[in-house]
């Protein structure tokens, strides 16, 4: 359900920026980025959540940053 929440939100902001949208990427793609990290973060519980969570969201959100389906014309 979290990495679909995740896909929803990028797919949102894809579509906002197509339509010309004025306002930035980063927090969009951040929170988008941090629900992948808490689903990573469910599927091994004996680890530190909170550690798995920084590192597959910040990952994930510098991987999406250079993606070039999310940059605006």
């Amino acid at each position: 359900m979290l990495l679909g929440l995740a896909a929803l939100k990028l797919f949102f902001l894809d579509v906002c920026l197509w339509g010309s949208w004025t306002g930035g990427n980063i927090f969009p793609i951040v929170f988008a980025a941090l629900p992948n990290g808490f689903a990573i973060a469910q599927l091994l519980p004996t680890n530190d959540t909170t550690l798995i969570v920084m590192l597959v969201g910040i990952s994930s959100g510098i991987g999406l940053l250079g993606n070039i389906w999310l940059e605006s014309s």
